[in-house]
């Protein structure tokens, strides 16, 4: 049994936790009282009367299916459409009728034991057989388990002679005699249609035949030399799973993949061979060389169909060196039921190109965006397809990104049917065409172009394309100078990236503004609390914001914490450069406008983030215009910010440390130092758009 304070409801849980006794544990203690953090309000529903519980809840005879399946089946529909009427009381069930508490955890040597009503139960089972579907199939299912269960695709599917005139097939033999009629099939194929067929591609088709027979080699070879490759960690080398996504897509997507996969990271660290799986030794080497030379050779043509030099892509963007290679190898086994499941659902690879090599079976597809309509083609099988950036995509602007954050949002999200790339995309209204050239000044003497010796021609001032979006916001990080940059490098109009639409919603007259906004004195609490804690009741319910007086904190103070950050924002750029930082990790951060990437229009301002509590940086990382006075401001806005919580515990009738101290409210404190430099065009711009804070309390 362990002590509770009945105060402060964190330590008293984990006080609870820490007894590993469980609520058993309270009941052999002798407790007299339920403890206060099990105590529920009561349920206003009403409990029907047996003779109504009998009636209202139906009893299905399963053995009937065998006899008459229709009425059985009509009795489901009937139970699923009344469930979504859902009548609002309790209904007690029959204490005869029981479900089963415990299947078999495997029926037959692959097969796990599908309950049919708690999916997240069902795909631990399914995985824990390490068989994949490969052993639903050895396991002689005769039907496909629900999860795997897809909804009818509505995109028609091209007839072959379409297909075959849809998707480009490009000779690369030909770049050798003729490179630019080469580059130009390739922007074609990637500005209209996203993928094209090669052929003369340099790998050897044995090698390819050599490939497809070890990937189904190792897959029809006994589970118990597969299981210890089966894994989804993917910081392995080697890695054998079904469906990447198995425990997302259940959720996100309507049903998981008819497959199994094994990948294998080869570059820039291959595996050593006693890492590969014995079937694939010695040939999955050599074709993963094979491809990363064709891919190289890709990368040239693709570099060229953008205007860019021969190597851009591969060796100076890294797409073939900076990151890796993986070869993930795909074996769909043999389905009982092939229209009601899929292979591969709609999606985007997260690679920056896929060569993808499809055995004589065929069933591969990809969409075909053209008019009327898209449509699903059937490429050439045995002829590899190769995947790049969709012409869908190529007037697109994204902001810059990691390799690791571009990763974790795709295997976050799983196939779901759209691009990760959407996650990154710049909204239309920042990428929309650049305002006319006279809005963006290019004079001698305030810009310079990017990469040359003339970086800058005034400290702090970018060059500013106008064509470009992507690049100039990154043009405009990189001067590490924010808005102030802009201004002291004397811009005489707003850049575009910075331009806001007028906003729609009328400004109240500033004698009903008085009116609207509740100022709330909180020295009155003392005095008559009850009523303070009216009036922020009502101001959070009505308006969902406040002012107060006779707060606590010293007007001095407020003045010199203002005078501070205007210290620091207006210290020159050198003093100010190593605070600059998107790394969110960092308890002292200067920037400006931290979603500059993914916002429609930029703010005009600079902000300094400091991380206040839970871990107060030493004074040493604090600037030097703000330390002493910023521990001050922030230590007496925390305890104003306890009082606030205070009083809306008692506004939502909940005790008075609730929001503070149980439910930790005040475990964290942000300072967030918003500095707004004088505007050239204060009509287009803003200094922040609507919005609502992340916060408990601003």
């Amino acid at each position: 049994m362990a002590t509770f304070s009945g105060t402060d409801r964190l330590r008293d849980l984990q006080a609870f936790d820490d007894t590993k006794a469980g609520v058993k544990g309270l009941v052999d203690a002798g407790v007299t009282a339920v403890p206060y953090f099990f105590r529920h309000h009561p349920d206003p529903l009403p409990i029907a009367a047996p003779s109504e519980a009998a009636a209202a809840i139906l009893v299905i005879d399963l053995a009937k299916a065998d006899v008459d399946r229709g009425h059985v089946v009509s009795q489901l529909a009937s139970v699923a459409l009344s469930h979504q009427r859902a009548v609002p009381s309790f209904v007690p069930a029959r204490p005869t009728v029981r479900s089963s508490s415990r299947l078999t955890t495997r029926a037959r040597p692959h097969m796990a034991t599908v309950s049919g009503t708690d999916r997240l139960r069902d795909l631990h089972a399914f995985d824990d057989t390490k068989a994949g579907v490969k052993g639903l199939v050895d396991a002689g299912v005769t039907t496909v388990p629900y999860f795997f269960r897809h909804h009818p695709d509505p995109l028609p599917v091209a007839a072959p002679s379409e297909a075959a005139a849809a998707i480009p097939l490009i000779d690369l033999a030909k770049a050798d005699v003729d490179r630019g009629r080469v580059v130009a099939e390739v922007r074609a194929a990637a500005e209209t249609v996203g993928f094209f067929q090669v052929v003369n591609h340099g790998v050897a088709g044995e090698l390819m035949e050599e490939m497809l027979a070890a990937v189904r080699r190792f897959h029809e070879e006994p589970l118990e030399a597969k299981v210890p490759y089966y894994t989804r960690d993917v910081a392995s080398k080697v890695r054998f799973n079904s469906n990447f996504d198995l425990f997302r897509n259940g959720f996100r997507s309507p049903a998981a993949n008819w497959r199994d996969t094994m990948f294998v990271e080869m570059f820039p660290e291959a595996p050593s061979p006693e890492e590969i799986p014995p079937p694939c030794r010695g040939v999955l080497e050599v074709y993963a060389a094979a491809v990363r030379r064709l891919g190289e050779r890709l990368f040239e043509l693709l570099s060229e169909a953008l205007g860019l030099p021969v190597g851009y892509l591969g060796r100076d963007a890294g797409c073939r060196d900076g990151l890796s290679l993986s070869v993930a190898a795909h074996y769909y086994p043999a389905c009982p039921e092939p229209e009601a499941t899929m292979g591969a659902t709609k999606h985007s690879d997260p690679s920056f190109l896929t060569v993808l090599l499809q055995d004589t079976s065929g069933g591969l597809q990809a969409v075909l965006p053209r008019p009327p309509e898209e449509r699903w083609v059937c490429p050439r099988p045995c002829v590899p397809v190769v995947v790049g950036g969709g012409g869908a995509r190529a007037a697109a602007v994204y902001r810059s990104t990691t390799a690791g954050e571009f990763l974790a949002h795709y295997n976050g999200k799983g196939l779901d049917g759209r691009s990760a790339l959407d996650h990154f995309r710049i909204p239309a209204a920042a990428a929309s065409p650049p305002p006319p050239p006279h809005l963006v000044p290019a004079r001698d003497d305030a810009f310079a172009h990017l990469g040359s010796r003339r970086a800058r021609a005034r400290a702090h001032m970018a060059t500013v394309s106008g064509t470009d979006c992507l690049r100039d916001l990154q043009a405009f990080d990189d001067t590490k100078a924010g808005v102030k940059g802009l201004v002291d490098a004397g811009v005489t109009a707003v850049p575009y990236f910075f331009r806001h639409h007028p906003d729609p919603l009328p400004v109240a007259a500033p004698s009903e503004a008085a009116a609207a906004i509740p100022l709330i004195d909180l020295a009155k609490a003392d005095v008559d609390r009850g009523r303070v804690v009216a009036e922020v009741r009502t101001a959070a319910k009505t308006v969902g914001f406040f002012q107060v007086v006779n707060h606590g904190v010293d007007g001095e103070l407020m003045d010199e914490m203002l005078a501070a950050v205007r210290r620091f924002n207006e210290e020159p750029l050198e003093a100010k450069v190593p605070y600059y930082t998107r790394d969110v990790a960092s308890k002292v951060r200067f920037n400006s406008n931290f979603d500059l990437f993914r916002s429609p229009a930029a703010n005009w301002r600079d902000t300094m983030f400091v991380e206040m509590f839970p871990d107060t940086p030493s004074p040493e990382e604090i600037p030097p215009p703000c330390r002493g006075v910023l521990e001050e401001y922030a230590a007496a806005v925390r305890r104003l910010g306890e009082l606030l919580f205070e009083l809306l515990s008692e506004a939502l009738g909940l005790p008075a440390g609730y929001l503070g101290r149980d439910a930790g409210c005040t475990d964290g404190l942000s300072v967030a130092a918003h500095y707004y430099p004088a505007c050239p065009e204060p009509e287009a711009t803003m200094g922040a758009t609507k919005h609502s804070d992340p916060s408990f309390l601003t």
